[in-house]
């Protein structure tokens, strides 16, 4: 027994040894939390939670998938080995996966726009080595931007801060831990480490314990990739200055209203092969309104590729306001003028229309698109009608006809063509508005019109007996304010489809874009589809404010980001020889215009640039040895 007693006792002792030092490793462990550290003053901070989840979700999405068809890589390979850039963004994604980061952010504070304070940071969980080699190339900019800079290493409380300082351009650094932090303010560094040093709650009251930062978080999605906050009331108050010293009179029904949106909270969560943004408004006391009932959907077709459905502005203080300082612009005098002889104002638009105003645009399959045509619900049909008389004007113009209880204004002269020189190489016709009982619509031709009231009246096919719509106007919020659809898919097939071939020939023609693009490998319109789909846009209102949820293949505001970058890569060639070979000259416009202007004498040559770096407002102290710190109280944070 005496034998068994001495091992026992020394496995005991051990396994306590073992414990008390895995709880104090654990508990120096904790979690890294910026909103916990950062003070309350912040006015802009933007996280990414966790890199290697969201990179995981991200193979998931239908971009990435779209991104690694054969047919997709083969194309891309001549564009990325002819742009340095790619291969450049590649190798920060390697040196970023051995990192391993995690609660990667940037904020910035203070009370005074003029001179805020900005950090920027993240933990991580490789070595702290791969984190100062991705360092090495930034650090090498900063130097070679800034020569006359000075380094200095300063002990703090268990780490070393970093500084270089160049005249006011201050730039510290610290490693706390498994952290990473720096920042232009040595104050507000400071104020970090403290904070994340005290790693028990209540000792901080920081932005996650704001209440206004509080709110914002509650309405964005739980497990978001991205978020972002940013506090309105320092730039409403900066607009309130810039205005009065202007000596400009802001309306104040217009800056209250402005007034109200006290914060904007953005978050993106990557959810299987969907992308969703959501962007909340923060204005307490807002009046929700009812659900949308997408009654405008009867202006659609089973075709309609693009519908959006909002509400028309309505009759509050703001509004009538804005519709007021509309009146007594010269342009509308006459209208207010002709709408007074039938009794009616501009003001009385949000009681004789709405409250749904919308956007169709069909293109059935195997046939040309047709026009877009918007729509905007009426209460009295004769006081629209009158409504538009007065907007018309000149009767002489336009010729009215009636069908069936519908009446339909339509301009009594074809388009005029554009003049020559004219920057618009096609006519501006006037629009086509229409009539019923229920509905106004407006379009850019007799036909589109026509077939619009005639669905109005009949009923019929619409979008929403299309199953695919009513899939995705179910994935988001019931919308209250506004309401949107794009057939993504659909549309890239048709434009693609379309346009393909003379893509194919233009670049073809193009000596240039055999640099960038193989034409030969442009993938095949089923290629591009295949894993595309909806996109959904829906705003709602509650009493804390507006959230507004995107969801689809890519956002709206991506696609057009998409199409703009899509633009600018086939556009490139030409835009790279026209940089080296000047403006051609084009018609109506004059003389050519070169890349080079000629010089002039020295009298008319446009002034230098002043010499010397450009302030950003953040003071130093003396450079005397000493390590340099902002001295205005702007950015200045609260003791801990």
């Amino acid at each position: 027994m005496k034998k068994l007693l001495f091992p026992i006792v020394a496995a005991v002792a051990v396994a306590a040894a073992g414990a008390v030092f895995l709880f104090s490793t654990q508990k120096d462990r904790q979690p890294f939390h910026p909103i916990d550290a950062l003070p309350a003053n912040t006015f802009f901070f933007a996280e990414l939670p966790s890199y290697a989840r969201t990179s995981e979700k991200w193979r998931q999405t239908a971009v990435s998938q779209l991104w690694n068809e054969p047919e997709v890589q083969a194309f891309l390979e001549k564009p990325k080995a002819s742009l340095p850039s790619l291969q450049e963004f590649e190798k920060r994604l390697r040196q970023i996966d051995a990192i391993q980061p995690r609660h990667i952010f940037v904020a910035a504070v203070g009370d005074d726009l003029s001179n805020p304070g900005w950090i920027a940071g993240f933990s991580f969980k490789g070595a702290q080595a791969d984190v100062e080699k991705a360092l090495e190339e930034p650090r090498a900019e900063m130097k070679k931007a800034w020569p006359a800079g000075k380094s200095d290493i300063v002990p703090y409380k268990g780490c070393d801060i970093q500084t270089y300082t160049d005249e006011e351009n201050v730039i510290a650094e610290a490693f706390q831990k498994e952290a990473y932090l720096v920042s232009n303010n040595a104050d507000l560094l400071r104020h970090m480490l403290d904070a994340l040093s005290m790693r028990r709650e209540g000792e901080n009251a920081g932005l996650a314990k704001d209440p206004v930062f509080q709110k914002v978080h509650a309405a964005l999605p739980v497990g978001a990739d991205l978020s972002s906050f940013i506090r309105l009331s320092l730039f409403t108050d900066r607009l309130a200055t810039l205005a009065a010293t202007a000596g400009q009179q802001a309306d104040p029904a217009q800056f209250d209203a402005l007034k109200k949106t006290r914060a904007i909270g953005y978050a993106m969560k990557l959810d299987g092969a969907q992308i969703r943004d959501t962007t909340f408004l923060y204005a307490p006391g807002h009046a929700a309104p009812a659900a949308l009932p997408l009654n405008s959907l009867a202006t659609t077709t089973a075709a309609t590729l693009v519908y959006f459905a909002g509400r028309f502005p309505a009759t509050d203080a703001a509004s009538q306001s804005s519709i007021g300082a509309l009146a007594k612009m010269p342009a509308f005098a006459e209208v207010e003028k002709a709408l007074g002889a039938k009794g009616l104002a501009l003001s009385d638009a949000g009681t004789i229309f709405g409250p749904e105003v919308s956007l169709a645009f069909d293109w059935p399959q195997g046939s040309p698109p047709s026009t877009p045509l918007v729509g905007a619900e009426i209460h009295d049909q004769a006081k629209a009608e009158a409504f538009v008389h007065a907007l018309l004007g000149d009767d002489t113009a336009w010729n009215r006809r009636e069908n069936d209880g519908t009446v339909i204004f339509e301009p009594s002269a074809p388009a005029t063509p554009p003049a020559q020189g004219s920057l618009l190489p096609f006519a501006t016709p006037l629009p086509v508005i229409g009539l019923s009982d229920k509905f106004m619509v407006i379009g850019l031709d007799p036909k589109t019109v026509a077939d619009g009231l005639a669905r109005i009246k009949a009923g019929g096919a619409s979008l929403g007996t299309v199953a695919a719509f009513e899939t995705a106007r179910k994935s988001v919020a019931e919308a209250g304010a506004a309401f949107g659809y794009v057939d993504l898919r659909s549309l890239v097939e048709r434009t693609y489809g379309m346009f393909r071939p003379f893509l194919v020939m233009s670049l073809a023609f193009n000596s240039e874009a055999a640099k960038y693009i193989d034409v030969g490998k442009l993938p095949s319109t089923e290629t591009l589809t295949k894993h595309l789909g909806p996109i959904i846009y829906s705003q709602s209102s509650s009493a804390d404010g507006e959230t507004i949820e995107l969801a689809g293949p890519l956002t709206l505001s991506q696609t057009f980001a998409v199409a703009l970058g899509g633009a600018v890569t086939a556009a490139y060639p030409m835009i790279e020889q026209t940089l080296k070979n000047g403006v051609p000259a084009l018609p109506g416009l004059g003389a050519p215009r070169l890349a080079q202007p000629p010089a002039g004498p020295p009298s008319v040559r446009p002034p230098e640039p002043p010499a010397g770096p450009v302030s950003t407002g953040v003071e130093t102290e003396e450079k005397a040895g000493k390590p340099a710190a902002p001295a205005s109280s702007s950015a200045a944070v609260p003791n801990p």
